[in-house]
């Protein structure tokens, strides 16, 4: 047979079905996702007008991902992976489907705290999906194809941004109810779909909790100055570069999108990553890949302030889809790096720290950017970002590994 490699990214997916599984977990968890957070987000905004209320959601996210990070680590290198994934996606439905049917008895700030407390339970269980997701990845194929499998599962989340959001805003025509309800169904699914995997071995079966276990991750990174240089770096451009909490505002106030434009701002970034993630499933990155990395966050954080200038819809969409393709490429770098080049002992506690460093910082940073943009103006909110992430990448890349 041969190598995918020499196949190409068009059928690296259908040599590994179990791979293919995977990747449709990941695209309909995804898609859940984005549609929920659209259409909560522009129902938040659209019934209070408060962008600090925007900005608490991803700080509601961000606690739970940080108070966890060390049994929810233990936790996926202990048990089964697949029967975390799936009671994880299930409790997240469920959440979903309780925030929908609630959201039809109360309005306002009623529904805003609802939002609140559901995406704080939404938090906890991503805190333990994420780990279980990252470290299942690695077991699928062969070690020759992890590059190549890093691109290509990332495209299923790009794909999913690009069309979650769109969904979720012309669903919201037809009410946040039935938003709700359909995003939980993908959820659900994507449960169902993860039984379909593998049962994997846990790798600290036999061990009893230590607090030198919980540890573990964070020893790792400790003693690889390359994975932490990029991790510190990643942290700094999603902290401060982040503008996903200020799309409502710019769809609302500046570009006067409507809910549908809000939708396509949340597609661009992702449009332009998955672009990028198919060229790259045809050529891995070779090279210096840490100059490759702070390279693309010197321009990630460019492209980001050239969207808080931006007055034009078309334009607006042209710059999130230049932030997107850049972040793609250090995205392909970090899981390369993180998922692949850990021992699986501790890929889930590597994994759950990695948690806290990228999703629980884009939280945080839409709560940052909530905050900024409550004071400042979310133009000059998301272009102080921006500009932070780029200078941020410089430092980085003069100092070294």
């Amino acid at each position: 047979m041969k190598s995918a490699t020499r196949q190409g990214g068009r059928n690296f997916v259908s040599s590994y079905p179990t791979f293919l599984t995977y990747w449709v977990v990941r695209l309909l968890a995804g898609l859940s996702y984005q549609m929920f957070t659209v259409v909560v987000g522009w129902r938040i905004y659209d019934e209070t007008g408060s962008v600090l209320a925007l900005g608490g959601i991803g700080l509601t996210q961000f606690l739970p991902a940080v108070l966890l990070v060390l049994p929810a680590g233990h936790v996926v290198d202990r048990f089964d992976r697949r029967m975390v994934l799936v009671v994880c996606q299930l409790a997240i439905g469920l959440c979903m489907v309780s925030l929908a049917t609630g959201g039809a008895l109360v309005s306002g700030s009623g529904y805003a705290m609802g939002a609140l407390v559901a995406f704080c339970l939404i938090g906890t269980f991503k805190a333990f999906e994420f780990p279980a997701m990252q470290a299942i990845l690695p077991t699928l194929v062969p070690v020759s194809e992890h590059g190549r499998a890093a691109a290509i599962a990332a495209s299923a989340s790009e794909i999913a941004i690009v069309a979650g959001p769109v969904a979720g805003g012309l669903l919201y025509s037809l009410g946040s109810t039935v938003a709700g309800g359909v995003a939980a169904f993908l959820y659900f699914l994507a449960g169902a779909s993860t039984l379909m995997l593998k049962r994997t071995a846990p790798s600290l079966a036999s061990e009893s909790p230590s607090l030198q276990g919980l540890l573990g991750g964070f020893r790792f990174l400790r003693h690889s100055r390359l994975v932490w240089n990029v991790l510190s770096l990643d942290l700094i451009a999603i902290l401060f570069g982040s503008v996903t909490s200020l799309l409502p505002v710019y769809a609302h106030e500046i570009l006067l999108a409507g809910p549908v434009g809000l939708g396509c701002l949340r597609a661009a970034p992702a449009l332009g990553a998955a672009a990028t993630l198919c060229w790259l499933s045809y050529r891995p990155i070779e090279g210096d890949r840490y100059r490759i990395f702070c390279v693309s966050v010197f321009c990630y954080g460019i492209a980001v302030a050239l969207f808080a200038v931006s007055s034009w819809l078309w334009l607006s969409l042209v710059f999130l889809a230049f932030v997107g393709a850049f972040e793609a490429v250090t995205v392909v770098i970090r899981t390369s790096l993180i998922q692949f080049d850990t021992p699986d002992q501790i890929r889930g506690r590597v994994g759950a720290v990695n948690s806290v460093f990228i999703n629980a910082a884009a939280q945080l940073g839409q709560f940052e950017s909530g905050l900024l943009a409550s004071w400042a103006g979310a133009r000059a909110a998301a272009a102080l970002g921006g500009l932070i992430a780029s200078i941020a990448a410089f430092l980085w890349e003069r100092r070294g590994r």
